[in-house]
């Protein structure tokens, strides 16, 4: 979270998380019906309602004591508890209201830009943050909430139409290289290298990991140098492949002073 790594995790990240990948109509639906739900919960049907809202903010106090802090998914029913008291409390508004039309229409109108948002994200729905996560939303987390190797394929279809004649590589995920029509590749080690590098998001804000066999997929990352990955943080990406692969090309003055060039052979 925030560049940072934690076995233990952090108090703050699921409010942090909930609060940049929920697309905004629905924070704000939630914020207005949830508003109107609680100002009219003497209403007959009401308490029901009012049990999912405070059921929802109950189990999102109850997961920021946890350690466990690798995706949104472990809170996912928040959404259709809050959906469902936000809905109660917005029919409430309206039918205290002179002005009715005017609660139908921007419900609707947030459940549609909703719809639009999600036309938008695809097919990148699972990288998805908005705006209130800035321009390198990896930097809030960059685990299953960002880069679960999903751009393998991605990858693929970038190098088909931009040939290189050779790669080093680090891909978070169970994608194995070696199954995809890839230039020739090795890992990406520890060593500053020059030539085209392609390095998955979460691998590279982790900067702890790496493979030292790509196509090995059974014993997981390796552990590395902490830090391994610093001497790409000053250089720019010439493309990011799909949402979550960085790819750069490295020459030879763009390497560290003490790091002599190294290159490698094709497979």
């Amino acid at each position: 979270m925030f560049g940072e790594f934690s076995q233990r995790g952090f108090l703050f990240y699921y409010p942090v998380v909930l609060a940049t990948k929920t697309p905004l109509p629905f924070i704000l639906f939630a914020l207005a019906g949830c508003g109107g739900l609680f100002r009219r919960r003497l209403s007959p049907s009401a308490p029901w309602f009012v049990g999912l809202a405070v059921g929802a903010i109950g189990l999102l106090c109850v997961a920021m004591t946890s350690p466990i802090n690798i995706g949104v998914r472990h809170v996912i029913v928040l959404y259709p508890l809050l959906a469902l008291a936000a809905a109660y409390g917005w029919i409430r508004w309206a039918e205290s209201s002179r002005h009715r039309w005017i609660f139908v229409a921007v419900g609707a109108g947030l459940v549609a830009a909703q719809g639009v948002l999600l036309v938008n994200a695809a097919p990148y729905q699972s990288a998805y943050y908005n705006v209130l996560a800035g321009p390198e939303p990896a930097n809030i987390s960059s685990d299953s909430d960002f880069d679960w190797g999903q751009d393998g394929l991605a990858l693929e279809a970038y190098f088909k139409a931009h040939p290189v004649p050779e790669l080093q590589l680090q891909l978070q995920g169970t994608v194995n290289p070696c199954k995809l029509q890839l230039p020739p590749f090795r890992a990406l080690t520890a060593s500053p290298v020059a030539g085209w590098i392609a390095v998955s998001e979460r691998i590279y804000r982790l900067n702890r990991v790496g493979r030292a066999d790509p196509c090995s997929l059974t014993s997981g990352p390796q552990a590395q140098p902490i830090g391994w990955l610093n001497w790409l943080k000053p250089l720019t990406p010439v493309a990011i492949i799909g949402k979550t692969i960085r790819l750069y090309h490295v020459s030879e003055k763009d390497l560290p002073a003490e790091a002599s060039p190294t290159r490698y052979p094709r497979n």
